[in-house]
């Protein structure tokens, strides 16, 4: 056991001293992309609604239009108890974007 901590603080100690000698600076970065939601709607050429799924992260989202804002150059999403939409059965409802480019 205790040789086991001993080569994880090493290896710890070692990624640390890895990462920390060369931090990237901001001309090593280059940008490919931004979204500044300008517009007061989501662009759909861009963005799509993610759909619900079974999974833990995805089992309560929604297309309904309150669980989604663009407003001052941010996208809002939004998780909401469901008393909008007695047909759903999700107690939750909650909007999720997915980039499409």
């Amino acid at each position: 056991m205790k040789k086991t901590l001993v080569k994880l603080a090493l290896l710890t100690f070692s990624l640390l001293g890895f990462v920390g000698c060369n931090p990237p600076t901001a001309t090593s970065w280059q940008l490919v992309w931004e979204e500044n939601f300008d517009s007061e709607v989501i662009n759909p050429e861009f963005w799509s609604k993610i759909p619900r799924g079974t999974a833990d992260w995805n089992n309560y989202m929604s297309d309904y239009e309150a669980c989604y804002q663009v407003k001052d150059g941010q996208l809002i999403l939004r998780g909401m108890v469901n008393q909008y939409l007695p047909a759903d059965t999700a107690p939750y409802l909650t909007g999720g974007n997915l980039y499409k480019g």
